[in-house]
Formats: C-alpha cells, structure tokens, sequence
C-alpha cells in the first residue's frame, strides 16, 4: 500500500471516536439544559381567595370590620399558619378598602409576607401581576364578592364557581396553578 494511502486510514480509524465523544459531549450539555428546564418548570403557584370578612354596615363607603369580621380574619391566618419562604405565605395582596387590608392584618403578622395593594375592580390585572411575579409562591388574595368569581376564574377559567351572596364571608379558594397544564381549584369554607 502506497505511503499517500496509510495517513488517510489513520484518520479515518480515529474520526469515528472524535465524532462519538463529540457528539457525547453534546447530549451530555443537552441533558444538563433540560434539567435545569425540567426542574424550574415544576414550580407551582398557589394562591388562596377569599372574601373579605364581615364588615360594619353602618360604617360608610370605607367600613371596618366587626368583632365577628375581626374573629373570622383572625380564624383565616389560624388555617393558614407558617412564616413566608416556610410553608406561609410569601405575599398578600390586598385592595384599597378597609376591611380587606383588617382581613389580612392577622395573616400578615404571623407570616412575615410582602404587602401589595391592588385595585379593587381590576382582578384582570391581579391575575396577571400573579402570574408574572410571584410564580412558584404563596399568595393571598383579599378580594370582594364581585371580583372572588373572576379572580378564581382568571387562573381556572372552567371552574363553576357561584355568585357570592353579601351574607357570605367564609369561602376560600385554594387554586394549585402550575407553570404548564390546568389550574386546580379547592373550595373550603372557614366558619
């Protein structure tokens, strides 16, 4: 076999382990990128609703919450115990009322959580703001009776959640809401 002949059957010999270890080195890079994907897509939101607590109906535009109201705030943060980054929650948002910032109030003081204030007739907007800043936490939403339906129905649109009655204050939403894929809703009801 001619000289010329034996240099280009040695890189053809080799060329195969160069290919394969690149090609290695590749799926290996692959595999570390999909990890790191795989592993912060699992984060999951979740955010709780609920109703403002009882309210003083001789109180004005802006009432305060009554004894019972403040009782039933107080049973709210009792369901829902830890600090914020330990099993609490992580924020609270709120509306410019009175009795949603006094609901709130004994939740906030035992879990340490971020305050947000939110315009109360704009859920649209509150379901967006959570969703852009606060995956993979812990929410509290103190709503009102008209906008609890159309907050749980921003992150679960097929929910069947009925119209809040003015005399109903203890229903609280529990919606699981995953990076990707359904929301799931749960309805509790805190006397």
């Amino acid at each position: 076999m001619p000289r010329e002949y034996a240099s280009l059957r040695r890189k053809t010999f080799f060329l195969p382990f160069l290919v394969g270890g690149f090609l290695g080195i590749l799926v290996l890079a692959l595999g570390f990128w999909l990890h790191g994907r795989i592993v912060s897509s699992a984060a999951t939101t979740l955010v709780v609703v609920t109703r403002h607590a009882e309210k003083d109906l001789s109180g004005g535009d802006d009432p305060n919450l009554t004894a019972e109201g403040m009782a039933r705030a107080a049973r709210l943060a009792a369901n829902f115990p830890g600090r914020a980054g330990q099993l609490g929650f992580d924020r609270v948002y709120v509306t410019q009322w009175r009795r949603s910032v006094e609901t709130a109030r004994p939740t906030l003081a035992q879990s340490g959580a971020l305050l947000s204030r939110v315009e109360a007739d704009a859920p649209a907007a509150l379901v967006q703001q959570i969703r852009t800043q606060d995956g993979g936490r812990r929410v509290l939403v103190v709503a009102h009776s008209d906008t609890v339906p159309a907050i749980v129905h921003g992150f679960a649109p097929t929910a069947q959640i009925p119209e809040i009655a003015s005399t109903e204050y203890g229903t609280v939403y529990v919606i699981a809401v995953p990076r990707t894929g359904q929301a799931t809703v749960l309805a509790m009801h805190i006397p």
